[in-house]
């Protein structure tokens, strides 16, 4: 079981972080792991008692208001070999909102914790990094009444056949929506429709990271 702990250090309304974290459990098993890891049952709480520190499947997810990344709304990373997660509160601002935000990076943590996942672009001869919500980060849903994250699918990464995004809203493997963006090897962005927007720093540090096989 993967267990995602939500930790509020904000003092910024977040809402009902207990309802949230029913809503991200139901999409990260009922929608995401069918097509992701089937084999994966995902559990988000808000109870903050929950220790994962030595849960090798455990995740902590922070909601604060310190500007770890500035410009970021929200990133995933490890931390002395564990998966973490850090949403600055102040910097979820519609239409990325809180729960779009955290929805977005608890998938993106469940399908590559290690975040160094790197799958070759056909389109470039370099790789790009296998970041599930990037391409159509501007894209949601609701979820029990909350609003989350359209996500791709296995087959925009290995062009393989079939729908290749939840929603449908794509058409073909390795393509963004306007408001989508991808991460290539060399640390570099390349964007949807709608352009480039300032470029996320912390992503650099994959420049230089091999490619593996989904």
């Amino acid at each position: 079981m993967t267990r995602f702990v939500l930790v509020n250090q904000s003092a910024q309304p977040v809402g009902d972080l207990n309802a949230l974290a029913a809503a991200l459990t139901g999409q990260l098993n009922t929608d995401f792991a069918p097509h992701w890891n089937p084999s994966e049952v995902y559990l988000v709480t808000a109870d903050t008692s929950v220790d994962v520190t030595g849960d090798p499947n455990g995740c902590f997810v922070y909601l604060t208001d310190q500007e770890i990344a500035p410009g970021a709304a929200g990133f995933h990373t490890v931390e002395e070999g564990h998966a973490v997660g850090y949403i600055q509160v102040q910097d979820c601002q519609a239409p990325l909102t809180l729960s779009i935000v955290l929805s977005h990076e608890l998938l993106e943590t469940a399908a590559d914790w290690p975040a160094d996942k790197m799958v070759p672009d056909p389109a470039a001869s370099q790789t790009i990094c296998e970041e599930v919500c990037d391409p159509c980060e501007d894209e949601s849903y609701d979820r029990d009444g909350t609003a989350v994250s359209n996500f791709v699918l296995p087959p925009w990464f290995a062009q393989g056949s079939g729908p290749v995004d939840f929603l449908g809203k794509l058409s073909t493997p390795f393509e963004m929506s306007p408001g989508g963006y991808c991460v290539m090897g060399d640390g570099s962005q390349k964007w949807g429709a709608l352009g480039a927007r300032p470029l996320k720093p912390w992503r650099r540090a994959m420049a230089n990271r091999k490619a593996r096989s989904p």
